[in-house]
């Protein structure tokens, strides 16, 4: 990375930014962001609250028990009420 920081610097391409922020530019191009996996994360952190919620109803509802809860959501019991009581 170093090395096309630097040939990049000898061939005046963004060369004062580059010289100005050599560093910074190597350390995000060595830790770039992924969009795509943050977004698929996001959404699958979405889809689990979503799925929380409605089993939390159901619980609250009489229709799903706390065991059928706990498995469905692959929890522990004690997790899971902690969650129902908030």
């Amino acid at each position: 990375m170093d090395t096309a920081v630097q040939h990049c610097i000898n061939c005046n391409v963004l060369r004062e930014f580059l010289v100005a922020h050599r560093a910074e530019v190597i350390c995000v191009c060595l830790t770039e962001f992924n969009e795509k996996v943050f977004v698929d994360s996001i959404r699958e952190e979405g889809r689990l609250e979503g799925k929380l919620s409605v089993v939390i109803q159901l619980v609250k509802k009489g229709r799903l028990s706390i065991e059928e809860a706990v498995e469905e959501l692959q929890i522990g019991k004690e997790e899971f009420m902690k969650l129902l009581e908030s």
